[in-house]
């Protein structure tokens, strides 16, 4: 079977189609690696399964320098509880400072939930979680252009202002360099 790569960063009805149960990431064949579906990804290892093992069974081993392609996150639109698998920003102390990470699991009664934030996992009563969807780059560049113009978060037109200047291509993402 030949696995549309393209289809598969986005697509995630596609990814449960062709995936193995539990596969979080997909690496395709290189030089020096063979194609195959990974999960339990951390620390230089993972469970492996290679495409063309017919008996489909989870082995552990060494993660190379394969590029893997994750699981494309289930769309949420911010209201109510973010779905398993799902990247977003979570505070786990009552909204005191935002981390991005993924929501791994809930308990039974989802009073609790259980999260990655890059490989750190970390469990947490909901009763103290907030969430909220990643920003886009549109969001996060009309934030700083407005901080960086001495605007805070409460003028009302100068966001719309710059996000219009966004639209016509004349802003872009900041970059580290």
């Amino acid at each position: 079977m030949t696995i549309d790569i393209k289809k598969l960063k986005t697509d995630l009805a596609y990814w449960l189609e062709v995936a193995p149960e539990g596969a979080t990431h997909y690496g395709p064949a290189g030089k020096f690696h063979f194609e195959a579906w990974f999960k339990n990804v951390s620390g230089g290892s993972a469970q492996v399964m290679l495409t063309s093992d017919s008996n489909r069974l989870w082995h552990s081993g060494l993660l190379m320098d394969a590029p893997l392609i994750p699981r494309p996150s289930p769309a949420w639109d911010g209201s109510g509880l973010p779905p398993v698998g799902v990247e977003c920003e979570i505070s786990t102390n009552g909204g005191a400072g935002f981390r991005v990470g993924c929501v791994d699991a809930y308990n039974r009664d989802k009073s609790a939930a259980m999260f990655d934030f890059c490989g750190i996992m970390d469990c947490a009563s909901l009763d103290h979680c907030l969430f909220r969807p990643l920003k886009t780059e549109k969001e996060r560049v009309v934030e700083v252009a407005a901080q960086v113009a001495g605007y805070g978060k409460d003028a009302t037109i100068v966001p719309i202002v710059i996000g219009r200047l966004y639209d016509a291509g004349m802003l872009k993402e900041p970059t580290n360099d």
